[in-house]
């Protein structure tokens, strides 16, 4: 029987899967076997069908294919369905196994409401989603208890929930499902899952565990940090600083034992079945950049600014673009390359973007044509980085025809020639900087080369005996030539690199960290469907070396962006506590702590906090108002009044020219006003943000609180549902 090997895109009107149809008498047909392609389907459509609800008077167009989940051994058959509405708003979207397992849903309406407060509370959304997540997963869903992450935001239509399954009272790391809850209606309308059943693995007891101290010292001597310089780029000032800071080395999934305390290993496991998910993306095809030239009648040097005039004498310096190309075929042994040969030749000179006064030259040459005209050694292009000023090439890279990208199960050159032939390449072009750099320890070996692959050799910089991962030397080696593939030299020049003296010990600063940010234990999958309880220390990846403490990849320290939904205690009883609880519940909310709804405001601290109508996320005190786009006048120093509330409510809102006309507008409340805010006060009265205080009276110049604004937040986010 041929195995099913295809995949079947097709598009046909929606049925319904479950309709009872009437029995015809047809012929028989010849007798052959088929490919279970309708029995397969069946079983992941009607699946699919019975846990989503659809609407078929809306999705008319139903299509669908088939694909493997592991296309080299054709295991893991996977069907994805799509469901459509007849104007293309609304799409349903599910995939699912050939056993019926429910992956991925998805019910999207580009018309559906999206702002405004949730009309479903969040303990029904839940709800809504443990059952759907029972039904997906009948044999398996006891081990998912309450969502870790649940999210909202006042301009989305959901609620998102995110779970992960629990063993033994502790996470099950490689399990994962998430769940999406309309918050106007209470439907689910996404679900994801990674199809890992905990069930299909032994797990190791949660008990007894050793100490989290004896952890961070099994970590620092059996896994360990290294201390490294790591750099960061200002683009708009272009300058690059540089600063040391310590790494985890758990970048190749290694954890130590909550149990044992040795080192475990983490394994891509499915327990039971393994599926190796595939990239169908290829590299990018390169842009051709557009030529800018101009000409202009009567205009000549006489009319450049000096600057202009200094560029022009500086690039009068540089080699010539001829001069460039002559080294780049120099150095790739091309020395009797046809340029012409070549369909399209681009010679750019460029200045660096973070040392002003460097400049290259970027070499690329191409040929386009088909496949079938290309011969298996022919060289299809070439890219080259030259130095404008010394006419070092730090960089290439050749290309050859693709008939070279063929399986070799034994090349000509074995890894070690090949690593020699890049060692005496870099003796010979860069001795300086291989002198510098030591081989990355961070890939394991040189891997053999697959599918026409080259050998690849990193190299890494190290300044003060310290490694410096963002310079260093990478090259290639042909497997089959023993030619130099490609070539990067990565080096910056003019910077300095602060002392890593008196830093402190792996196990101290790491003991810091952990003292600053916690750790975690949890289960991973070890292989052959067993998982093992670790611990892992990796919240954050940088650690400052003299203190211990977390570092953003600027140096600076880290600050937790991810603000913590507070409780607000403190507006129980109060007048305001059920606006504020409203928006709590949907993800509104600035200030950590208390509220302290009695609290009078700044006129900056009343914008940022109206602000929050039109973001998905709480915000961090601005220095200017104006970064976020809105230039609208509101002091930091200056108490809020009603009636200047007023007037920042209606500029934030777009009608500020309007209400500057005051004699527009008939005032609605009872008490003067300042003339010139009748018209702010007028319109935010009329959009219904704002109402009187006592006896019909607006009380314009009475102080706002934290409660008041709450009141003015909600009355916003209603005016604009």
């Amino acid at each position: 029987m041929l195995a099913l090997a295809v995949i079947i895109i097709t598009a046909a009107p929606l049925m319904n899967a479950f309709a009872d149809e009437p029995a015809i008498e047809v012929a028989p047909e010849p007798a052959i076997e088929r490919a279970p392609n309708e029995e397969t389907m069946e079983a992941a459509l009607i699946a699919v069908r019975r846990l989503i609800g659809l609407d078929e008077d809306v999705f008319t167009d139903f299509s669908y294919h088939s694909s493997f989940s592991n296309w080299q051994t054709r295991e893991g058959l996977i069907w994805t369905f799509y469901w459509n509405s007849r104007d293309n708003n609304a799409f349903v979207y599910a995939s699912a196994t050939a056993e019926g397992k429910l992956l991925d849903y998805r019910n999207y309406n580009w018309e559906e409401r999206s702002f405004g407060f949730a009309e479903v509370g969040k303990d029904e959304a839940i709800a809504k989603a443990d059952a759907f997540i029972k039904a997906a997963n009948p044999d398996s869903y006891s081990y998912y208890k309450a969502p870790e992450g649940v999210w909202i935001s006042i301009g989305s239509s959901e609620y998102n929930f995110s779970y992960v399954a629990e063993v033994n009272g502790r996470p099950f790391s490689a399990t994962g499902i998430s769940v999406q809850v309309n918050k106007f209606t209470g439907d689910v309308t996404g679900y994801n899952t990674g199809n890992i059943e905990p069930g299909n693995f032994i797990f190791e007891d949660a008990t007894p565990i050793i100490s989290e101290s004896a952890a961070i010292s099994a970590y620092a001597e059996k896994i360990g940090l290294t201390l490294e310089y790591r750099s960061s780029h200002d683009w708009q000032e272009g300058t690059i600083t540089v600063f040391p800071a310590y790494t985890l080395n758990s970048y190749d999934g290694r954890f130590i034992g909550a149990r044992s305390g040795d080192v475990v290993q983490h394994v891509y496991d499915r327990g039971g079945g393994e599926m190796d998910e595939q990239s169908a993306l290829g590299p990018a095809e390169p842009e051709a950049s557009a030529a800018n030239d101009s000409a202009g009648g009567g205009f000549d040097r006489t009319n450049l600014t000096p600057a202009e005039i200094a560029a022009l004498e500086r690039v009068g310096e540089l080699i010539t673009s001829d001069k460039a190309l002559e080294n780049l075929f120099e150095i790739m042994e091309l020395p009797n390359l046809d340029v012409e040969g070549f369909d399209e030749q681009m010679i750019n000179l460029r200045r660096d973007h973070f040392d002003r006064e460097r400049f290259f030259y970027e070499i690329n040459l191409y040929k386009w044509f088909g496949m079938e005209d290309m011969a298996e050694d022919e060289l299809t292009g070439v890219y080259g980085r030259v130095d404008a000023d010394t006419g070092r090439v730090v960089a290439f890279n050749r290309n050859l025809g693709y008939g070279i990208q063929t399986w070799n199960e034994t090349p000509a050159f074995s890894a070690l020639q090949a690593e020699a032939a890049a060692e005496a390449f870099l003796k010979r072009h860069a001795p300086d900087e291989h002198a510098k750099s030591k081989t990355d320890s961070s890939s394991a070996g040189v891997p053999t080369p697959r599918w026409g692959g080259n050998y690849s050799f990193n190299y890494v910089r190290h300044e003060n005996d310290t490694p410096f991962r963002d310079n260093g030397i990478n090259i290639s080696v042909d497997p089959n030539t023993g030619k130099i593939m490609s070539y990067s030299l990565n080096w910056f020049e003019n910077i300095s690199f602060p002392s890593v003296r008196n830093v402190l010990t792996p196990v101290r600063a790491l003991t810091a960290f952990v003292e600053q940010n916690g750790s975690s234990i949890y289960y991973i999958t070890t292989g052959e469907s067993n998982a093992a309880l670790v611990y892992d220390f990796t919240s954050w990846g940088l650690i400052n070396p003299f203190t211990g403490k977390a570092m953003d990849f600027s140096g600076a320290p880290w600050e937790e962006n991810a603000v913590a939904t507070p409780a607000y205690d403190d507006v129980k009883g109060h007048w305001s506590d059920s606006y504020v609880t409203r928006l709590l519940d949907n993800g509104v909310f600035h200030w950590g702590g208390a509220f302290e709804p009695d609290r009078a405001m700044t006129q900056q601290e009343f914008l940022q906090y109206i602000m929050l109508a039109n973001t998905s996320f709480p915000i961090t005190p601005l220095s200017r108002i104006s970064e976020r786009g809105f230039d609208i006048d509101a002091d930091s120093d200056k108490i809020l009044t009603r009636q200047e509330a007023a007037r920042i409510v209606v500029e934030y809102l777009g009608y500020g020219k309007v209400a500057e006309q005051s004699e527009w507008f008939i005032y609605p409340f009872n008490d003067a006003v300042d003339e010139q805010f009748r018209g702010y006060i007028t319109i935010a009265y009329i959009l219904g943000i704002i109402g009187s205080g006592d006896n019909g009276n607006f009380n314009a110049a009475s102080n706002v609180t934290r409660a008041h604004a709450a009141v003015i937040l909600t009355n916003i986010i209603l005016a604009g549902s």
